[in-house]
């Protein structure tokens, strides 16, 4: 974090810090993962409109690569609620970055879920409702809004509308951020 900090501060390259995120990559703690996994976002949102864009996300799979793979997507028998937390945030990351069968994976549990709604442990709804949105169309748009309309839970809820910012056609998202200014949008 303080790396991520400097360069943001322009007091330290920014390839320092990548270069140090590098370092990491056989790391297993989530505390680490989860600070590593905030910056790298945040550096991502940054970059998203430059040139080598697409070359950042590549560095971010290859980095996220091996924790992805270890982690997978079901608990393992005895796995600690840090794991769970693990898993969440390595997937969601990778899958963010543009990993094709991490989001191909998610969408697949998004479409189970539609079916069996118990097929999908709450720990990766999240991830898997942001992972379907970013390469889903208006039908999923629709989808999500319905959910959100019938989730009892206020972080159900949160959770969707959460996924809903995340698709990438400009329509989808004038459309979302004309709900957030709605009634149908809680104030909070």
């Amino acid at each position: 974090s303080d790396a991520y900090a400097l360069a943001r501060a322009r007091m330290l390259p920014a390839t320092r810090f990548l270069s140090l995120a590098r370092a990491y990559q056989q790391e297993n703690n989530y505390s680490v993962w989860a600070d590593l996994a905030g910056n790298l976002r945040q550096m991502d949102f940054l970059l998203s409109n430059k040139r080598y864009h697409s070359k950042f996300q590549a560095f971010g799979q290859d980095l996220l690569k091996p924790i992805a793979r270890k982690m997978g997507w079901d608990a393992k028998p005895g796995e600690g609620h840090l794991q769970s937390l693990l898993r969440s945030t390595v997937l969601g990351q990778f899958g963010a970055f543009g990993d094709e069968e991490t989001l191909k994976e998610a969408r697949g549990r998004f479409q189970r879920f539609l079916d069996v709604p118990t097929s999908l442990l709450p720990d990766l709804r999240s991830v898997v409702y942001s992972l379907a949105a970013q390469t889903g169309d208006k039908a999923t748009h629709d989808t999500l809004r319905r959910l959100v309309k019938e989730a009892a839970l206020q972080e159900e809820k949160l959770r969707l509308h959460f996924a809903l910012a995340r698709f990438s056609q400009r329509q989808l998202l004038e459309t979302t951020l004309e709900l957030s200014l709605s009634p149908e949008v809680r104030t909070q």
